[in-house]
């Protein structure tokens, strides 16, 4: 997992605000455009090649 994903999540949970409310059971993650890489990693893809060109 990305380093600052797991801070981000880290933080949320021990926040006193949301952290309550989370069930770490059931996290999910998506993403559109490059997000979609940081979701595919944190899910174990191995990205290989070229990532954006552009036409």
């Amino acid at each position: 997992m990305p380093l600052i994903t797991h801070a981000v999540l880290d933080s949320i949970l021990q926040s006193d605000t949301f952290g309550p409310h989370v069930d770490v059971d059931n996290i999910g993650i998506s993403g559109h455009s490059f997000g979609s890489f940081t979701s595919l990693t944190i899910a174990g893809a191995k990205i290989q090649g070229q990532l954006m060109w552009w036409s």
